[in-house]
């Protein structure tokens, strides 16, 4: 958009505490999320993580959603 790539998250983002009128988003959320994804032919599941929260959320969402079959790739190098 102008001249700007735009990344989508398409399964959410982590928040593990409800956020201005939007549940909380945990792991177990996010996994769901791209697994139901899988129905898409030649879908992905990307999501946002802030950075501030603690990493061990992350690594069980990653690790959850490799164990779907999803490959992890730079934004640089997304098609």
């Amino acid at each position: 958009m102008y001249g700007t790539k735009v990344l989508p998250e398409n399964i959410g983002n982590y928040e593990p505490e409800a956020y201005n009128n939007h549940p909380a988003r945990l792991p177990a959320d996010l996994i769901a999320s791209a697994k139901a994804n899988l129905a898409v032919r030649d879908g992905y599941a990307s999501f946002f993580y802030h950075p501030y929260y603690p990493v061990q959320p992350l690594k069980e969402t990653v690790e959850g959603i490799r164990a779907l079959g999803y490959t992890f790739v730079s934004p640089a190098t997304a098609g």
